[in-house]
């Protein structure tokens, strides 16, 4: 019995190492098709669908007609197309409804951050962005990374200081 116990002792850390490992595969394997999918879920996360812009199809049809057949019939017509649509982002230099965007926290450059902020329609461009954070003081590539709701009625230099760190 004494020489069972010895093996038993010499011998258990290796049968417990090898069982944590046999357990650990067979976890892996039950489960690899979630584990090979989880990196196309995180680039959904971050790069979110963008609705594609409201194009007036009918702007082409009225370009095409006469001058001289324009009328007030005309622009009632294109008044109750406008009305229609969604209202424009930008009112006055302020945001018309609340965004809620994401800026990536794996971009390597304040460009690749920014990007976000430029697709949704809250600056035209990245130049845009970093005059803002000019006029405002602020160092353009400080961007923090994370989720940003804007409220209606904010600003360019309302979200530019929000995504700000500097």
């Amino acid at each position: 019995m004494k020489k069972l116990k010895d093996i038993f002792y010499d011998y258990n850390d290796v049968i417990i190492a090898f069982a944590i490992l046999v357990i650990a595969a067979l976890l892996i394997i039950w489960r690899l098709d979630v584990i090979l999918d989880y990196p196309d879920k995180i680039l959904e996360k971050e790069n979110p669908p963008v609705e594609a812009p409201l194009v007036d199809e009918d702007a082409d049809k009225d370009s095409d007609k006469d001058d001289d057949k324009d009328s007030d019939e005309d622009a009632n017509k294109d008044e109750d197309k406008d009305s229609d649509k969604e209202p424009a982002l930008w009112v006055d230099g302020k945001l018309s409804k609340d965004v809620k965007i994401t800026v990536s926290s794996s971009a390597t450059t304040a460009t690749e951050a920014i990007q976000g902020l430029v697709d949704a329609g809250l600056f035209d461009s990245y130049s845009d962005y970093q005059t803002v954070c000019t006029d405002m003081g602020l160092n353009h590539e400080s961007v923090s990374a994370g989720t940003f709701t804007f409220k209606a009625g904010s600003t360019k230099k309302d979200i530019a200081d929000a995504v700000n760190w500097s």
